[in-house]
């Protein structure tokens, strides 16, 4: 059995809400909250601070907005999952652009928290089992690519790949 721990930080200057998703997420197992702020600023500083490996932002948030406060949480740590929480669905363009791992709009079901918690936990387990699995069993090995364009297809030796971009 895997045992995870994701630290949480919420961020929401509304204090009602960030005291209920504080409250739900520490009702399932694996996830403690750690820090909570008022504006897009302090939440920033408690990740510095904290690491967290889950950070729950609002849009509209005093001194730096929710989306400004994710693109500097995206530069200092790309590996931690941003989850927007808000009334205003007009930012969904702008809360992907900086890979959000979810958008929720205000108001939701808390079951759709748990569903997207429970989500986060199922990636880690893989990514877990990936990294534990014994290598060469049950993992099909390619060493090459398969690669069509209109001229046709043709192989490429993956260890000749440097990057890979679609247009």
């Amino acid at each position: 059995m895997i045992i995870m721990d994701f630290k949480v930080v919420i961020a929401d200057d509304d204090e009602g809400m960030c005291k209920l998703l504080a409250k739900a997420i520490e009702k399932i197992d694996g996830f403690s909250v750690v820090g909570e702020a008022s504006d897009g600023e302090e939440a920033f500083r408690l990740v510095e601070k904290l690491n967290p490996d889950i950070v729950f932002l609002d849009v509209e948030m005093p001194v730096l907005s929710g989306i400004e406060c994710a693109n500097m949480i995206a530069d200092y740590n790309p590996l931690i999952k941003i989850i927007f929480v808000t009334a205003h669905e007009e930012y969904m363009p702008d809360a992907f652009k900086v890979y959000a791992f979810d958008y929720m709009v205000k108001p939701f079901k808390i079951e759709r928290l748990y569903q997207t918690l429970q989500h986060l936990k199922n990636i880690a387990v893989r990514r877990n089992e990936e990294t534990t699995a014994v290598p060469g069993i049950n993992k099909p090995e390619l060493d090459k690519l398969l690669i069509r364009s209109k001229e046709g297809v043709i192989l490429v030796d993956i260890d000749d790949i440097i990057l890979i971009q679609r247009e």
